[in-house]
């Protein structure tokens, strides 16, 4: 049993790239749904540790005057 609502699946479907996906792969949604279902907390736990370990990325774009630097920003992660 999949714990995705049918309403969540008909908006997957219907509003994003997933529907594209199925059809260039050609994978049953069935694939895509154990697929999703096999994610465990530690898996999250993983990329999210990934992620905050690298080195922060920043960019603006245009006037952007309250911005504070880089090290500014960072050292609040550290």
């Amino acid at each position: 049993m999949h714990t995705l609502s049918q309403k969540t699946l008909i908006y997957i479907w219907g509003n994003s790239n997933f529907s594209n996906a199925i059809l260039f792969c050609m994978k049953p949604v069935e694939e895509y749904l154990n697929a999703i279902d096999a994610v465990t907390l530690d898996d999250i736990a993983s990329v999210a540790q990934r992620i905050i370990s690298s080195p922060m990325t920043m960019a603006s774009h245009g006037k952007v005057p309250s911005l504070e630097s880089y090290d500014t920003i960072s050292r609040r992660f550290n």
